[in-house]
């Protein structure tokens, strides 16, 4: 999996879980990442951010929390995808800002 981000590479991780695939809905897309907070009882979440490109799955962590000092806390996005590769790359954004961008999704059968 290819990313950049502005926090540690090891820290996100995606993927596409073909094992739950029906003739309905190819397939699940999950993303799971560590973001660094001062706040130990954070709940972070992602919502949706438009992009121009419908290949990219644009995606804020709310609330925006990218502190490096502090507490870790673990923050997971899944979606029921329409088409096997619906997204070429996931953008992440925390305070308007992008800290991770992920170009290879694997593929887990």
């Amino acid at each position: 999996m290819l990313i950049e981000s502005k926090q540690n590479v090891d820290l996100w991780e995606a993927w596409i879980d073909l094992q739950t695939a029906t003739n309905e809905n190819p397939a699940t897309l999950y993303l799971i990442g560590d973001v660094f907070t001062d706040d130990r009882f954070a709940a972070p979440y992602f919502i949706r951010r438009e992009h121009n490109n419908p290949k990219i799955l644009a995606l804020e962590i709310l609330p925006g929390i990218t502190s490096e000092d502090g507490y870790i806390t673990e923050v997971m996005y899944a979606e029921e995808l329409d088409h096997l590769n619906q997204y070429t790359a996931i953008f992440v954004y925390a305070g308007g800002e992008l800290v991770a961008r992920i170009q290879d999704i694997e593929q887990i059968a």
